[in-house]
């Protein structure tokens, strides 16, 4: 769970900041609230190694 997020839109492009560390490189992002608060989905894309610790 994340504590704050910052979003800022300047010229097309959206600069995110998730409990202060930015996340670039956003392809698309959409926040949805309800009664308990809100929920942040971002699309990233990857093109190298993906390591999931699962």
């Amino acid at each position: 769970m994340a504590e704050s997020v910052q979003i800022t839109t300047k010229e097309n492009a959206a600069k995110i900041v998730v409990d202060g560390n930015e996340i670039s490189d956003v392809l698309e992002y959409e926040l949805k609230e309800n009664g308990q608060g809100a929920v942040l989905t971002l699309r990233v894309l990857v093109k190298g190694d993906i390591n999931a610790n699962l």
